[in-house]
């Protein structure tokens, strides 16, 4: 009887499940989040979240940020210049034009956004208007060195 018993204890032993936690990193859960999660956010927490995955190389869901929040309305000429940069990197020339040509019209004094626009035309075979556009934003910043290299393999 006592034999019966302690088998009975081995064998309930042996089937117990015990519960684990497993350690996940944050980052890799965050970066996973689908976008619908993104209208809790504020327009400041959302573009610095887009900034952040932009730095981390994440471009496409910078991208998917970057696009909710000018599709929720947005004005802010530095977010469709992000925008524009990040279709930039991945590879939408075309489309990261629009994009520029959007934060200049909102905020046309700021070189770095002819720079980049010029850069992106020069890339496309675009020459002539290329060069409007480094020269222009020379005006606004004659001691960048990349727009005068950018003009030169122009000219």
């Amino acid at each position: 009887m006592e034999e019966f018993r302690e088998r009975e204890k081995r064998k309930k032993k042996a089937t117990e499940v015990g519960t684990y936690s497993v350690p996940f990193n944050l980052l890799e859960i965050e970066n996973n989040i689908n976008i619908t999660t993104i209208n809790k956010l504020s327009k400041k927490e959302l573009n610095k979240k887009a900034s952040k995955l932009y730095k981390q190389g994440n471009f496409i869901e910078a991208a998917k940020y970057y696009k909710y929040i000018i599709d929720q309305g947005s004005k802010e000429h530095n977010v469709f210049y992000n925008f524009g940069i990040t279709l930039k990197k991945l590879n939408k020339p075309e489309e990261a034009l629009i994009y520029l040509n959007q934060a200049i019209k909102i905020k046309g004094d700021y070189a770095k956004y002819y720079s980049s626009l010029g850069e992106i035309l020069k890339d496309l075979g675009k020459l002539k208007k290329a060069e409007i556009i480094i020269r222009k934003s020379l005006r606004l910043n004659p001691q960048n060195y990349n727009d005068h290299r950018n003009l030169g393999s122009i000219l």
